[in-house]
C-alpha cells in the first residue's frame, strides 16, 4: 500500500501505463465508496521526439525539447519508425544543457531522428492538508482513468505522519547517547538502515502494518533506541549490561507506540473499533503515556 502524508498541502500521486496515452484523471474514495476528490485531469510529461539518431547498443538518447522535467526511474516509449521497432526505455540521468538522457540498459534497436518518444506515467498533485477529511490511518482508493486504454486502474494509498528526517535523527542520538556515538559514527547511514528494517519487522510481528508507524515523535524515538541496540550488540560482551537495559527500554517503547498508533482519533482512549488483540485489548492510552 502507498502512503499519503498527514496535513501535507502538496504531495504526487503517480500511475505507471504500458503503452502511450492521450490523456488521464483520477477520482479519490474511501474504502466504502465515499467520494473524496471528483474525477479531476492528470498530468501526463509531454511528448518529445528524438533530436538526433540513435542506434542499439547506444546507453543515450537526445531529446528535442526540455528533459528537466524527468526523473530517475522514469520509463519512456520510443515510438516504431522507419530504422526499428517501438522500445521502452528507463531514464537513470539527464542534462538540462544538451537534452541527453542516459538510459538503464542500452537500447535494442535502431531509431531514427524524430521519433516519438511518450511518457509511460502520469501524476496528479493532491492538496491533503484537510485533516478532518484525510484523518490518520484512512486508506484512500485512486481510481485513474486512462483515455487511449480505456481503462481504469485502482490504488491504494494510506494517510500517514511524516517519518523522522535522518539528518536530525544523528543529532538527536548524539545528544542522548554520547557514549554510544563512537560505535556508529563511521558507519551511520548503514546502521540506521538495519535498525528501519529491524524495527518494521518487529511491527509487522506484532500484527500492526508499519506504513501506520510512520509517526514524527513516538516512530523516531523507537528508531533511536533500536539504532542504539544495533551499535551495542557490535560492542560484544563488555556491553552486555547496556544491551540488556537498551533492549528493555525499546520493548517499553514499542508497547507504547502501538498503544498509540491504535488511537485513531486521538482522544487518549481505545474505543471498540480501535480496540487491539491481546496482550493489548482494552490498554488505556493515557496509562500507557505516563509509564
Amino acid at each position: 500500500m502507498l502512503s499519503l502524508i498527514y496535513g501535507d498541502d502538496s504531495q504526487t500521486l503517480r500511475v505507471e501505463f504500458a503503452a502511450a496515452e492521450s490523456a488521464a484523471t483520477v477520482a479519490l474514495y474511501k474504502e466504502d465508496g465515499t467520494a473524496l476528490l471528483a474525477a479531476d485531469d492528470a498530468t501526463i510529461w509531454a511528448a518529445d521526439t528524438l533530436d538526433a539518431a540513435a542506434s542499439a547498443g547506444d546507453e543515450t538518447i537526445t531529446l528535442a525539447s526540455d528533459v528537466a522535467a524527468l526523473a530517475e526511474g522514469d520509463r519512456l516509449l520510443i515510438a516504431a519508425g522507419d530504422a526499428g521497432p517501438s522500445e521502452e526505455v528507463e531514464v537513470v540521468s539527464h542534462d538540462t544543457t544538451t537534452e541527453v538522457v542516459t538510459l538503464r540498459q542500452p537500447l535494442l534497436y535502431d531509431h531514427a531522428a524524430g521519433d516519438a518518444v511518450s511518457a509511460l506515467w502520469a501524476t496528479y498533485d493532491l492538496d491533503a492538508s484537510d485533516t478532518d477529511t484525510y484523518t490518520l490511518g484512512l486508506v484512500v482508493v485512486a481510481r485513474w482513468a486512462l483515455a487511449t486504454a480505456d481503462t481504469e486502474v485502482t490504488q491504494s494509498y494510506q494517510v500517514v505522519a511524516r517519518g523522522p528526517e535522518v539528518g536530525a535523527l544523528e543529532s538527536e542520538f548524539r545528544a542522548i547517547y554520547p557514549g554510544t556515538w563512537e560505535l556508529v559514527a563511521s558507519r551511520w547511514a548503514s546502521v540506521v538502515e538495519i535498525a528501519t528494517r529491524r524495527l518494521r519487522a518487529d511491527v509487522r510481528a506484532l500484527g500492526t502494518d508499519p506504513g501506520r508507524w510512520v509517526d514524527g515523535e513516538p516512530y523516531r524515538d523507537l528508531l533511536i533506541e533500536h539504532v542504539r541496540l544495533v551499535a551495542i550488540a557490535d560492542g560484544g560482551e563488555r556491553w552486555a549490561a547496556e544491551r540488556a537495559e537498551a533492549r528493555a527500554e525499546y520493548d517499553r517503547r514499542l508497547a507504547a507506540a502501538r498503544a498509540v498508533w491504535a488511537d485513531l482519533d486521538q482522544d487518549g482512549v481505545l474505543d471498540e473499533d480501535e480496540e487491539l488483540s491481546d496482550p493489548w485489548h482494552g490498554i488505556s492510552i493515557a496509562a500507557v503515556r505516563g509509564s
